[in-house]
C-alpha cells in the first residue's frame, strides 16, 4: 500500500502524449535519439512519459500484438526513438497507455464493447471492464512494451474519469450474484449508490489484474492511473498503483485541491498541469479558441504549490500540429527555468514532514451516495469552498478522508465537515471523542442536526426552509446566501453566535434562528452553521463569507501555535524538521501580496531566514513567542525557523511544538 517510486533525486518529469489518430502521416519521422535527447536535456526532466496508445486506439510505436491497431501514419518508431533518447541522459521512461477509453478495440470487437444506457452509445466509445480486452489487448501489449523497449513504467488513463457504467450481460449477471438484483438506470434509485460502487469495484479489479500480470515478470515496472485515489476517489487505496498522479488542466484551485488530498495518501504523488490552456469559453464556441502555453509565471505557481505538499511535479506538452516526434526548443528551455526555479524549493522541503493545523473532511462514504452517472462527477462544491475558504485565511489546511482522518485526527487542532451528512457511523463517533477530548470542529448542513444530535451541537430544531435565500451578519455588514436547506435552530446548551436575517439591514427583520452556533462538548467546542455556505464559497470568494467564516474559528478558539496573518491572495504551508519549522507562503495573485504577520509559539530560534525573494523582514522573540513581519510575497517566500535545543519556549511545556519535541 505504501507505494514505489525511484527515490527523492526523480521529482520533475516531462509528460508527452499524442493520441495517435488516423489522419496522422508523419508519426515518429523525427526518429533520431540524439536530437530528442538534445532538446529534452533543454528542460533536464528527471523522468519523461512518452505516448504509446491514446484515446483512438491506435499505437504510435509499431506493435505486433495480434489485436493491436497501429496508427496508419507511423512511419518511424517513437517509442524505440523515445527510449534510446532516455537511455542517453540516463532517466526513466514510462508509457501513456489509454485504456478503457479504446475507439479502434471498439470498432473491431464489438464484444468487448461497455453496454451503455446513460449516454448516448455512438458518441461514447467505452469498454468493459469484464471483456476479454484486457486479456486480448492490454496485457500483450504492455508486456510487449516492457520486453521490446525496456519501458519502466505506466501512466495509465482513461479509468476513473473516461469510463462509463456498463450494462452488458457480463456485468449485469455479476451484479445480480452480488446483490441479488437488477441494476437499475435512474440515479434516483435508493440502491443506486450500490450500482455506483459496484462499477468502481469493476475498475479496480480491471486495473488491479492488469498491474498484478505485468508485475508477475517485471516487478520493478512502476503503475499509475489518472486519478485515482484522488480528490474525487477517496477511502482506503486498495488499487496496486506504485504512486498517484493527476493531471490538472484546468486553473490553480484544481492543484491546490489535488495536492493538498494526495499528499495524505501515504503513497509517492504528483500532480501533472497542462502547459497550455484556453479560455473556457471557447469549448462551446463555433470556432473555439486555441490552445496557447502558459507563461512561466503561471507554472511557478502551479509547480509551488506541489513542491511545497512534498509532491512530486510533471508538465504535459503537446506540441499540437507537430505530430513527428519533434520538440519545441523554446518550450523546452521554459521548462528548463520552472525547473531550476522549483529545484532549490525542492531541496528545502525534502526530508522535512507536514506540520498539521487544519483538516478537511472528504468522506468517501457521503462522496459515494450521491446519485452520480459516472466515477468522477462527484459534487465536490462543498469541499472545495471549505478548502478555498480557510486557505483564504492562511491556514495550512489538508483534505483527507475518513480513512486517513480517523487514525490521525489528534494531529489537527481544528476538522471542518463541509455539508456531508452521509458519513459513517464510526466517523461520526470519531468526530464526537475528538471534540470531547479537547478538539474543534466545524460542521455545516442542514442534516448534520440529525447526523450528530441535537445534544452534541447544543439546539433544537425549529424546521426547516428549502431553496431559500438568509442573510448573515459579518464585520458590521450582511452578506446573501442560497441554501438548498436551511435548518431552524436555536440554541439550548450553545451560544448563539449570529441569528439568520431576511434583509440586508443588520438591525431588522432579525429571525430567532442562529445562523452559527458553538457548543461546548466535553473538553473541546463545535460550531455548527445550518445552511450550505460552503457550497456558495466555492462559487464566490466573498469576503463577507470568509469573515463569518473567521469569526466561528475565534470563536472555536482553536490551539494554533502557528499563525499567518495575510491577504486572501496567500496560501500558507507549514514544514517541519525535529530542530525546524518552515512557513511558505504562497502568492495566488499576479501582483506582490503583503504584508504579512506570523506568529509562532516556539522556542528561543538560534536563526530565522527568509528565503527565495528579498523583502522587507523583520522578527522578534519573547516569551516563547516569535513574532515576524514581512512586507510582500511575489511568488514564493519561505520563513525558516532553526530552534535551540532547548525545547522549553517559555509556554508551561504545554504547547503542540513543545509536546511533540518531548515525546520519548
Amino acid at each position: 500500500m505504501g507505494g514505489k517510486w525511484y527515490g527523492p533525486q526523480v521529482w520533475f518529469g516531462l509528460h508527452y502524449d499524442l493520441h495517435a489518430g488516423a489522419g496522422d502521416t508523419d508519426l515518429g519521422a523525427h526518429d533520431d535519439p540524439h536530437e530528442l535527447a538534445a532538446a529534452l536535456s533543454l528542460m533536464n526532466p528527471q523522468w519523461v512519459q512518452t505516448d504509446c496508445k491514446g484515446g483512438p486506439g491506435l499505437t504510435s510505436w509499431f506493435s505486433k500484438v495480434p489485436n493491436a491497431s497501429v496508427a496508419p501514419g507511423l512511419v518511424g518508431d517513437a517509442l524505440r526513438t523515445w527510449r534510446a533518447a532516455t537511455d542517453l541522459l540516463g532517466v526513466p521512461l514510462h508509457a501513456h497507455y489509454m485504456s478503457l477509453w479504446d475507439q479502434a478495440a471498439w470498432d473491431k470487437h464489438p464484444e468487448w464493447r461497455a453496454e451503455l444506457k446513460l449516454v448516448d452509445q455512438e458518441n461514447t466509445k467505452r469498454l468493459c471492464p469484464r471483456s476479454g480486452y484486457i486479456d486480448e489487448l492490454v496485457i500483450p501489449q504492455m508486456l510487449e512494451a516492457v520486453e521490446r523497449y525496456g519501458v519502466d513504467g505506466f501512466w495509465v488513463d482513461g479509468e476513473s474519469w473516461a469510463f462509463q457504467f456498463c450494462y452488458c450481460e457480463r456485468c449485469t449477471a455479476a451484479y445480480k450474484q452480488a446483490t441479488g438484483k437488477e441494476p437499475s438506470t435512474d440515479a434516483n434509485d435508493p440502491d443506486w449508490p450500490a450500482w455506483v460502487n459496484f462499477q468502481r469495484d469493476s475498475v479496480i479489479a480491471f486495473t488491479n489484474h492488469y498491474i498484478e500480470a505485468v508485475r508477475a515478470r517485471y516487478p520493478e515496472v512502476l503503475f499509475t492511473c489518472d486519478y485515482s485515489n484522488t480528490l474525487r476517489d477517496p477511502g482506503e487505496p486498495i488499487v496496486n498503483t506504485d504512486w498517484l498522479s493527476a493531471d490538472v488542466w484546468r486553473d490553480l484551485d484544481d492543484v491546490r485541491q489535488e495536492a493538498r488530498f494526495m499528499s495524505t495518501r501515504g503513497k509517492p504523488w504528483d500532480v501533472m498541469i497542462w502547459a497550455f490552456d484556453r479560455h473556457p469559453s471557447g469549448q462551446y464556441e463555433p470556432n473555439p479558441n486555441p490552445y496557447n502555453w502558459r507563461t512561466l509565471e503561471e507554472m511557478e505557481r502551479q509547480g509551488v504549490q506541489v513542491i511545497c505538499q512534498g509532491g512530486n511535479f510533471q508538465v504535459y506538452e503537446n506540441p499540437a500540429s507537430l505530430r513527428d516526434a519533434r520538440l519545441v526548443p523554446w518550450r523546452m528551455q521554459v521548462l528548463g527555468q520552472l525547473g531550476e526555479f522549483l529545484a532549490p524549493r525542492r531541496a528545502l522541503v525534502q526530508d522535512t514532514e507536514p506540520f498539521h493545523q487544519v483538516a478537511v473532511l472528504d468522506s468517501e462514504y457521503h462522496l459515494r451516495s450521491q446519485p452520480v452517472k459516472d466515477l468522477f462527477s462527484f459534487d465536490i462544491a462543498p469541499l472545495r469552498g471549505a478548502l478555498y475558504n480557510l486557505l483564504d485565511q492562511s491556514y495550512c489546511t489538508d483534505i483527507l478522508d475518513e480513512w486517513a482522518l480517523t487514525p490521525d485526527i489528534d494531529d489537527y487542532q481544528l476538522v471542518v465537515v463541509p455539508e456531508q451528512e452521509r458519513l459513517s457511523d464510526q466517523m461520526v463517533e470519531t468526530l464526537k471523542r475528538y471534540v470531547q477530548y479537547g478538539g474543534r470542529l466545524i460542521l455545516s448542513g442542514a442534516g448534520m442536526l440529525e447526523r450528530f444530535g441535537s445534544d452534541f451541537l447544543g439546539v433544537e430544531a425549529k424546521g426547516e426552509v428549502r431553496d431559500h435565500v438568509y442573510f448573515l451578519p459579518a464585520r458590521g455588514q450582511t452578506l446573501a446566501v442560497w441554501s438548498a436547506r436551511w435548518r431552524h435552530i436555536a440554541p439550548t446548551t450553545s451560544r448563539m453566535l449570529a441569528q439568520l436575517m431576511t434583509s440586508p439591514l443588520v438591525d431588522d427583520r432579525v429571525l430567532p434562528y442562529a445562523a452559527a452556533v458553538v457548543h461546548g462538548y466535553g473538553s473541546g467546542k463545535v460550531g455548527y452553521i445550518p445552511g450550505d455556505v460552503f457550497r456558495m464559497y466555492d462559487k464566490e470568494r466573498r469576503p463577507l463569507l470568509r469573515a463569518f467564516i473567521s469569526d466561528l474559528i475565534a470563536a472555536l478558539n482553536p490551539p494554533f501555535t502557528v499563525r499567518a496573518d495575510a491577504p486572501a491572495s496567500v496560501d500558507a504551508v507549514l514544514r517541519a524538521t525535529e530542530d525546524e519549522l518552515q512557513v511558505h507562503l504562497l502568492n495566488k495573485a499576479e501582483q506582490p501580496s503583503g504584508p504579512i504577520k506570523v506568529t509562532i509559539q516556539c522556542a528561543e530560534p538560534s536563526t530565522v531566514e527568509l528565503m527565495f525573494e528579498d523583502a522587507p523582514f523583520d522578527w522578534d522573540w519573547q516569551n516563547g513567542v516569535l513574532d515576524a513581519t514581512i512586507g510582500s510575497v511575489t511568488l514564493h517566500s519561505a520563513m525558516v525557523i532553526e530552534l535551540q535545543e532547548d525545547d522549553s519556549c517559555g509556554c508551561g511545556g504545554d504547547c503542540e511544538i513543545c509536546n511533540e519535541a518531548n515525546q520519548p
